[in-house]
């Protein structure tokens, strides 16, 4: 969710607060953006690199999750 529209298909680099989620700064590219409500907007993105969360990390080495 974002208070601003953002492009389809343009660029952004993407913050993420350390609190939520200690990700790197990441690029990705907006697939989609749709108005929820005056004041907010619905986007969705692809990354162009693979994020591994730490819920991930057993799967990301071919684990299991179960």
């Amino acid at each position: 969710m974002t208070s601003r529209p953002v492009l389809v298909g343009d660029v952004y680099q993407l913050h993420f607060a350390k609190g939520e989620l200690d990700l790197p700064i990441l690029y990705a590219r907006c697939l989609r953006c749709r108005l929820v409500r005056e004041d907010a907007f619905e986007a969705g993105f692809a990354f162009f690199e693979k994020i591994v969360l730490a819920t991930d990390e057993r799967d990301a080495d071919g684990g299991s999750l179960l």
